[in-house]
């Protein structure tokens, strides 16, 4: 059991959230244009984190990245225990259609336009897949999202496209935005 808490962080956090948006492109450049208004904004931090220092976005030393891992999984299959589907996607905001060397399935792999994405579903949610994930994607600029929009296969081309029409999809959706805080070893979570 984690034992973060998680601390909410204002206009700041709405903030920080919409900067790591507006650098990248495809569901990115879609939820900012379809979903992100509103919302709160907070961060899971260890017990006593100060709100001055829950604000200091850009520095680290407050935790490791398998606890935020540990408490990432742990909010997932909390989501998924109150919705019916969906799907958590990673954008590799710096990658370019080609994909990584990430250790995921294939299937689970899908470009639009020169953006790269990730997905797990509901029975792959655990600290080790969301570990490798976050350790895989860009290590700079980390985004992730849920949507109750649950991507199927049959939406992919055989070369694993998916069309302007799913990523709006999947914006219009979008219940939680999760960027890298903290030097990349925690998250600041944005909730509609």
């Amino acid at each position: 059991m984690c034992h973060l808490r998680e601390v909410a962080l204002g206009p700041e956090g709405i903030e920080y959230v919409r900067r790591r948006l507006r650098k990248g492109t495809g569901l990115c450049s879609s939820v900012l244009n379809m979903s992100y208004s509103g919302g709160v904004t907070f961060a899971p931090l260890p017990e006593g984190t100060s709100l001055k220092r829950a604000k200091e976005f850009n520095k680290g030393g407050l935790m490791s990245r398998s606890n935020t891992a540990e408490w990432f999984a742990e909010h997932i299959q909390t989501i998924y225990k109150n919705t019916i589907g969906g799907t958590l996607i990673f954008q590799d905001v710096w990658s370019s259609s080609e994909f990584r060397t990430v250790k995921i399935s294939n299937e689970k792999k899908f470009i639009n336009n020169t953006n790269a994405y990730y997905f797990l579903e509901r029975n792959e949610i655990n600290e080790r897949s969301i570990n490798r994930l976050i350790g895989g994607v860009s290590k700079y600029l980390f985004i992730a999202f849920f949507s109750p929009f649950r991507i199927h296969k049959k939406e992919f081309s055989t070369d694993n496209i998916v069309s302007d029409d799913v990523i709006n999809m999947l914006a219009y959706y979008i219940k939680e935005v999760f960027v890298g805080a903290y030097d990349q070893d925690g998250l600041v979570v944005w909730k509609k």
